[in-house]
């Protein structure tokens, strides 16, 4: 291979290194099944099934549920709020503890499995002491 045509493919594969930089996609949700199962604490965010959705706990909004060690005539309940951005898409979304209706975000079912820890007497939880665990399917 002669001076000019070694200059030719090293030019050649430049241009394509160059433009494949420059080419832009949009995240997409996963193509394939996913089944995946967070825990996050309040402020984390964590990659789904490693591709470019993301949900973040955002925190608890109240928390109204009977401690173990009481007599309660209701269960009570907790809200709290997350983000899921796929697709270019962000949305924040409260869910309710126990019983949160599963929310959809761009083909993506996103439901709370638990929240802890459990309430344990008159002693409020510390923010930063709650962990969310969902669940994400496709």
């Amino acid at each position: 291979m002669g001076l000019i045509d070694r200059g030719r493919v090293v030019g050649a594969v430049v241009a394509l290194t160059v433009s494949a930089g420059c080419a832009t996609t949009a995240p997409r949700a996963p193509q394939g099944p996913v089944n995946a199962l967070l825990t996050l604490s309040p402020g984390q965010t964590s990659a789904v099934a490693g591709g470019p959705v993301r949900v973040r706990f955002d925190g608890v909004k109240s928390d109204s549920r009977c401690p173990a060690d009481a007599a309660c005539i209701q269960a009570g309940e907790a809200i709290v709020t997350i983000t899921v951005v796929a697709s270019d898409r962000r949305q924040a979304y409260e869910l309710r503890v126990p019983g949160a209706t599963p929310v959809v975000h761009d083909g993506l079912t996103v439901a709370v499995e638990r929240l802890d820890p459990p309430p344990a007497g008159s002693r409020p939880i510390r923010p930063a002491d709650y962990r969310l665990t969902l669940r994400v399917q496709k």
